[in-house]
């Protein structure tokens, strides 16, 4: 005759030393989230012989992520262009001295009266002069370029005859190369 153990009656709430037990472990109100458990049975899965099963898991809950990821939109860095006008006049054979006094200074004056201009600076050199107008991001780019474009052609009389015409253009973020390459040839 075989012996029979009783059946265990499991109380449908947690004993208190199972409360206790849970509170020391996980603070006074945690419930474990029904996706925890199933992630924790699938790791003992793959302790008890089926690693494989745990493994292809695994692999489909990162790539689902690495999809995801690639799918999620950038609301942090939001697409803004830099509202940058640059004028440049070329004057041949002028010094830099001619340049500034007689081109750069003012082309200069009469661009600062833009509204909205946040920073003016200007380089001048034997043989041309550069003007780059920042204007506040507020400034459409476009606008921007044509008060610039008027206010250029204002003063274009009182420029001296001799210069080539001066040649206005926006600064745009993504005309720039991101990498120039240079390789040396022996030959």
């Amino acid at each position: 005759m075989a012996l029979q153990r009783p059946a265990q009656h499991r109380p449908s709430r947690p004993t208190p030393v199972e409360v206790r037990r849970r509170q020391r472990l996980h603070g006074p109100s945690a419930r474990i989230p029904a996706a925890w458990v199933l992630l924790t049975r699938l790791a003992l899965e793959a302790k008890r012989g089926r690693p494989v099963f745990a493994t292809v898991q695994s692999l489909l809950i990162v790539l689902i992520g690495a999809i995801s990821f690639n799918r999620l939109t950038v609301r942090g860095y939001p697409k803004i262009d830099e509202p940058v006008v640059t004028v440049s006049v070329r004057y041949a054979g002028a010094s830099a001295e001619v340049i500034e006094s007689q081109v750069t200074k003012p082309l200069e004056d009469l661009i600062a009266g833009i509204d909205g201009v946040d920073v003016i600076t200007s380089i001048s050199r034997a043989d041309q002069g550069q003007i780059t107008v920042r204007f506040r991001l507020e400034k459409d780019a476009d606008s921007a370029a044509a008060e610039v474009r008027d206010r250029t052609s204002r003063v274009r009389n009182r420029l001296p005859q001799a210069i080539d015409e001066p040649v206005i253009s926006k600064v745009e973020a993504d005309a720039f190369p991101v990498v120039q390459v240079a390789f040396p040839a022996t030959r």
